[in-house]
């Protein structure tokens, strides 16, 4: 199905690194057209391009109205330094997005803490190591504009993607005016993400802003700028019946809010000869 698909090449590699990072995934582009090109990199937010986490449970593109699924050992993870090619070639917006394995981590009294602070939750007070199952996902939106160039109407940015923690905008991010707000959705394991803690980076000017989850998962970011943006959520539950205490999620979500069209230029009136 890929075959039907815009070209993009996911650099790949060996594992990240265990811990509360989140991971990011940014393409050379937010805007191609049909038959186009595209690298997709991994990186963590504030940090260069690296290897791609070698734990990816789910890896999808969706693209109007057509999804590409792969599992474990099957996605985005040749050897270092080969690119991995995905054709993709349908006029629309095109969702890429991972799992990562469900990872049960010991973290230390401190590191509960600070997580808790970044997600908003009350600060658990613990006072051992906690058994944490820790869920990462990551998403990024690309245009994918006709072999004309005219972008093509597609429901794929405000579908839900399904994954296990989930940033889902209500509204498209890829083709919304600056100055306006973004409502988002917020998710863990399909439920609502009440009271998650969600940050709104605009790349260029290094401003952000952070947003809370209403009970229903729902929170409303300003859009002032166009250009690149970077969504994060954390989210931390307590567990029950289960070998952890805890539920970590983090997610993050990339796109690229274009800037406004040039208003044409009317062209002057002709005047008349006079007699």
């Amino acid at each position: 199905m890929f075959a039907k698909l815009a070209s993009i090449l996911l650099f790949a590699g060996a594992s990240a690194s265990p811990g509360q990072d989140a991971v990011v995934l940014r393409p050379s582009t937010y805007s191609t057209t049909q038959g186009g090109e595209v690298r997709v990199a991994a990186s963590a937010p504030a940090g260069p391009q690296t290897d791609w986490p070698a734990d990816i449970e789910w890896f999808f593109v969706r693209l109007a109205g057509t999804q590409e699924n792969r599992g474990p050992g099957d996605g985005p993870a040749p050897a270092r330094g080969q690119p991995h090619r995905l054709s993709l070639g349908l006029p629309g917006a095109a969702m890429i997005g991972l799992d990562l394995k469900a990872a049960t981590q010991i973290w230390p009294p401190a590191a509960l803490s600070t997580f808790a602070a970044r997600a908003g939750t009350e600060d658990p007070c613990a006072k051992s190591d906690a058994r944490v199952q820790l869920l990462r996902s990551a998403t990024t939106l690309v245009r994918v504009s006709d072999a004309d160039g005219k972008p093509a109407a597609d429901s794929t940015p405000t579908s839900k993607s399904g994954q296990q923690v989930e940033i889902r905008p209500l509204m498209d991010p890829t083709s919304m005016l600056p100055g306006g707000d973004l409502p988002v959705r917020l998710y863990m394991k399909g439920t609502a993400a009440g009271g998650g803690v969600i940050s709104a980076t605009h790349l260029e000017s290094n401003t952000t802003q952070q947003a809370t989850a209403d009970s229903g998962g729902i929170a409303l970011l300003h859009i002032e700028r166009p250009g690149e943006y970077r969504l994060e959520l954390r989210v931390l539950r307590p567990l029950a019946e289960s070998d952890a205490a805890w539920q970590a999620g983090i997610a993050t979500l990339t796109f690229e809010v274009p800037k406004p069209a040039e208003p044409a230029l009317e062209a002057a009136p002709e005047k008349e000869d006079k007699p």
